[in-house]
């Protein structure tokens, strides 16, 4: 076959190969995903089967000054998949991710030392509430802590944030009932659509509280959220990103009362971390009654 028909062939297929490379690149299914193949194959196999094209033409056609072209892409595109091919196992080494994850701890850590070393630990107690918590003052986004109490309310404001760090509000019980078995009495003519649950994850966000403690949750009416009772301590986030969360609580110890608290999912701490692998806290989750 005469060389230029040849030429025009392989520049077809060429052309072939880099199309369907070109489509496979933007519809990867989900399946594909799962298996592994990702655009980077894709692109690589798309370029080894043109420089694998090219060879074979060059050697059919006896020009073998031209091989070293395709070839050497060939090499190259060799070189990165045994590199990727080392990179990722290295990096999936349980070993060096935790080295890794370990890095970002102290990184983290190193970055908010600045802040950390004007930080204070601090511990409030109300003696005419019977409650306590500890928490820290400066909080890293939020500014100086500012607590207010009046009456049975307790509001930790932040200077950064005017809708503040959370609230608390204290309520006397009736000690022959469960705390659920109470709410429910209580609000059951008033708030006929709010629903009450016993809270049963790990605890306020995600530490293990007390086991003598009763944490119970309320939900509204299932298509508005409405209908459940109203305390106006409760905190919106002032750019309505973070969840609240609103938690009624008893210390089983202490029937008598119980709280009502309203704070933002990602609460500051109890204390300042002592290190980088050190995770304090919520302030929260240090409540006591007393």
């Amino acid at each position: 076959m005469p060389k230029k028909y040849m030429t025009i062939i392989f520049t077809i297929i060429t052309v072939a190969i880099a199309i369907f490379g070109y489509i496979k690149y933007i519809n990867l299914n989900q399946g594909e995903w799962l298996l592994g193949l990702s655009q980077a194959y894709v692109v690589i196999c798309t370029l080894a089967a043109i420089a694998i094209l090219w060879l074979i033409y060059f050697a059919i056609i006896r020009d073998f000054k031209m091989m070293w072209i395709p070839g050497g892409i060939l090499i190259v595109l060799i070189i990165l998949v045994i590199g990727f091919i080392v990179t990722t196992r290295y990096n999936d080494d349980p070993k060096n991710v935790d080295k890794q994850y370990q890095a970002s701890l102290e990184k983290d850590y190193q970055k908010s030392l600045p802040w950390l070393n004007k930080v204070e630990n601090k511990e409030y107690f109300s003696k005419n509430l019977g409650i306590s918590f500890q928490y820290i003052s400066p909080t890293e986004y939020g500014g100086v802590v500012e607590i207010k109490e009046s009456d049975d309310i307790i509001k930790l404001n932040l200077e950064k944030d005017s809708k503040g760090g959370g609230a608390i509000k204290v309520f006397s019980k009736d000690t022959k009932f469960t705390l659920l078995d109470y709410l429910n009495k209580k609000y059951n003519k008033t708030n006929p659509l709010c629903r009450f649950a016993t809270y049963t994850k790990e605890g306020l966000g995600g530490t293990t509280l007390p086991s003598n403690y009763s944490v119970v949750v309320m939900y509204g009416d299932p298509a508005t959220g409405e209908g459940c009772p109203v305390f106006g301590i409760e905190v919106e986030h002032k750019d309505g990103s973070e969840y609240v969360l609103n938690y009624f609580i008893m210390d089983n110890s202490h029937p008598e009362k119980y709280i009502f608290l309203s704070v933002p999912e990602y609460g500051f701490p109890a204390y300042k971390r002592k290190n980088a692998n050190d995770f304090p806290p919520k302030w929260f989750e240090t409540i006591v009654l007393k």
